[in-house]
């Protein structure tokens, strides 16, 4: 976790209580810039080894600005929107410019960046957006209800996919909440539920990572399980049909504003008129 803690809850380290995050009070935006310069600098080091430097992990906020049921603390925007800032031109006094810093972010503050003013590539580097998604609820076994519970964050990711050049990848979600994972009473499809998120999450983002690879049994260790309940999750299956799908089935054409942008303009992001200029490819 960020120093004073950037969630009140004990999923991102120093758990504080609720409401009590205080990652933007004091010192500790300045301690963490100086962390992340180290990081910057170990990234360097490590060449092609090192993807990227993530910001910021589930910063407090979950609900968006709306605050929608469910109450909870939040973390300015704004205000973390100056850090980040101030964060990437400390990195990229160590990292090249395609070397991507990466900006987590719950999809319900996804529409509040559409509306901000983008990272310039020129100023900034490549900058690209993360973000989680789970479903936190009363248990829901029937297979097209529980497709329906995400399809908020699909939305959300994909309008964000469509109408900005950011790119964006699903660093976390979770296949809970659908039963007790036990062969005994436990009949959800979970095999047929991974291979659809996954199929969503790489048409409109660069790919997922499911949580967690083996940290318990059933729904939260779903890559380690032989089984879930009474379902066998062929991973390699479901990996290897979507990378047989063709680019276009994967990635829907932009608006035409970001389809611009993605073709080589300086800037990046946002839905005013800024784009990311993409990685060179050899031809």
């Amino acid at each position: 976790g960020a120093p004073g803690a950037q969630a009140d809850n004990a999923f991102t380290g120093c758990d504080l209580g609720p409401g009590r995050a205080g990652f933007l009070r004091g010192r500790n935006r300045a301690l963490a810039v100086r962390a992340l310069e180290a990081m910057a600098e170990i990234c360097r080091g490590q060449g092609r080894r090192c993807f990227g430097i993530e910001l910021l992990n589930e910063p407090a906020g979950v609900h968006g600005p709306l605050r929608r049921e469910g109450g909870g603390s939040s973390l300015s925007r704004p205000v973390l929107l100056g850090w980040y800032k101030e964060a990437i031109r400390a990195i990229r006094r160590h990292l090249n410019p395609e070397v991507p810093v990466i900006i987590n972010e719950w999809t319900s503050w996804l529409p509040w960046w559409m509306t901000q003013e983008p990272l310039s590539y020129r100023e900034f580097g490549r900058v690209m957006f993360s973000t989680h998604v789970y479903y936190f609820g009363p248990v829901v076994a029937d297979q097209m209800d529980a497709r329906q519970k995400h399809g908020e964050d699909i939305s959300a990711i994909q309008n964000f996919w469509m109408n900005t050049a950011y790119q964006t990848v699903v660093t976390e979600y979770g296949l809970n909440s659908h039963g007790s994972s036990s062969p005994e009473d436990d009949g959800f499809d979970y095999h047929l539920f991974a291979d659809w998120m996954v199929h969503q999450f790489s048409r409109y983002a660069l790919g997922s990572l499911v949580w967690n690879f083996d940290a318990s049994s059933g729904a939260w260790g779903p890559v380690a399980a032989r089984t879930i309940g009474r379902s066998a999750i062929d991973w390699l299956r479901i990996f290897n049909d979507t990378a047989r799908l063709p680019p276009e089935a994967l990635h829907p054409a932009p608006s035409r504003a970001s389809a611009r942008q993605r073709a080589g303009s300086s800037t990046q992001g946002g839905s005013r008129g800024a784009g990311q200029r993409p990685p060179r490819r050899r031809p």
